[in-house]
């Protein structure tokens, strides 16, 4: 079906004047920038939509709205007096001359893996567990050392203090990997169970929900902040110089869902999807059993795109959608016109002035996008919180690696002293 497009604008150009003195008494009105707002619409009409949406279909247009509004700041900008030359005035939208590109470059590729990010997430949430049963299992005796001993490198540290068994090198890197261990132990220990028990105690009070036929609804969403800023090099009529700085800010929001029906689930088949224990659970529990599987996923989403790329038995997907809101604001700081004056006695005066920002919005709707075909690159950078695990983690393999080193050198030694006892 043919797209449609509709526009509505209320834009009109703004002016500056430049008025001399003694020079002239008629101000010289000059066109400048704009200011207004400007509105174009693209959308795939949908005849008898109510009438298919009665029966049962799945309705999904694409969709692109853009918006741009800019107010002009009236500014005052006088140079001079020169004693022969006199005054000059400007006034109006002068920021309006000052052309600046603020194209951030790489981000469309970014925004690319944004959306395939977003469509990712959401697919994975169609069959995802409430408890990983297997992988519970699997820690069960990590789980169990841990419950007897809480903070066991803590606990160890403060009596190898209290004795004063510990010299200043030794206790340095023994705090740090107490401290280390510690932050490890919430994050991975008692986190997940805290989790887990939360979780189990809600389903025990809910019971075996198995699914009923519906259609339902998962979504996904993430967001990133370009900025870039720009020297100022146009130089606005009536000045000779001008510097400054153009600030562009993009802030983009990308939200996908999925349309899926499901059908009735027997007792055992609720049961599984809680616990994890379907066959289709098998290809995401293998990956999170994976040491360190979850540091990749930090930079590269593998775990949610195994989870959305297998098939969910008893779902049939329905459709997508991903819809991003662009939202792009520039503004200028420190707007300094020049103005020379070649009548001895030569002269350049300087004044500051306002900028006028501008403000534009974009919102894209894409439909039925096929899955991506490998793991998507997180465009973002690590949360604090991944950075302080990256950081523990670190802490815990040097300072393993340096015991290890020493005790190669202890043996090492002890190799060689009973070498020389039995030349004796």
């Amino acid at each position: 079906m043919s797209m449609r497009t509709r526009t509505r604008s209320s834009v009109k150009p703004t002016q500056i004047f430049i008025l001399d003195q003694p020079g002239s008494t008629i101000p010289d009105p000059r066109t400048a920038g704009w200011e207004g707002k400007v509105e174009s619409i693209i959308d795939e009409p949908h005849p008898d939509y109510k009438r298919r949406l009665a029966r049962g279909d799945v309705i999904l247009g694409e969709f692109t709205r853009h918006v741009s509004e800019r107010t002009p700041a009236n500014c005052n900008v006088v140079f001079g007096p020169h004693p022969i030359w006199g005054t000059r005035t400007i006034t109006g939208d002068i920021s309006g001359y000052i052309l600046v590109d603020g194209t951030i470059a790489g981000s469309e590729t970014v925004i690319q893996a944004m959306r395939d990010q977003a469509l990712v997430a959401a697919y994975a949430k169609i069959g995802q567990c409430d408890v990983m049963a297997v992988e519970s299992l699997r820690d069960a005796p990590k789980s169990m050392s841990m419950l007897r001993k809480p903070l066991g490198e803590a606990q160890d540290l403060m009596q190898k203090i209290v004795s004063k068994k510990l010299r200043l090198v030794k206790t340095g890197v023994s705090a740090a990997k107490a401290i280390s261990s510690a932050w490890l132990e919430y994050r991975y220990g008692w986190r997940p169970i805290m989790m887990d028990v939360s979780t189990i105690m809600s389903l025990h009070e809910k019971g075996i929900s198995p699914a009923k036929a519906a259609r339902l609804v998962v979504r996904a969403g993430t967001q990133h902040v370009f900025k870039k800023n720009v020297a100022v090099t146009s130089i606005p009529s009536g000045m000779t110089g001008l510097t400054g700085t153009a600030t562009f800010v993009r802030t983009v929001t990308v939200n996908a869902g999925v349309i899926f029906d499901v059908t009735n689930q027997k007792d055992f088949e609720g049961l599984g999807k809680q616990m994890g224990l379907r066959a289709s659970d098998v290809p995401s529990i293998t990956w999170e059993l994976t040491p360190y599987s979850f540091v990749l996923d930090w930079f590269v989403g593998v775990g949610d795109w195994i989870s959305g790329v297998t098939p969910v038995p008893g779902t049939t997907i329905r459709g997508n959608w991903i819809t991003s809101v662009d939202k792009s604001f520039n503004s200028f700081e420190d707007l300094c016109g020049q103005c020379n004056v070649a009548t001895p006695p030569a002269t350049m005066y300087k004044a500051w002035f306002l900028g006028s920002p501008t403000n534009a919005v974009e919102i894209i709707r894409q439909c039925n996008r096929p899955f991506p075909t490998h793991p998507v690159v997180n465009p973002n950078l690590v949360s604090l919180s991944q950075a302080t695990d990256g950081v523990a983690l670190a802490c815990q393999n040097v300072i393993g690696m340096l015991k290890r080193s020493g005790m190669d050198a202890a043996r090492d030694r002890n190799a060689v002293i009973l070498a020389k006892g039995k030349l004796r």
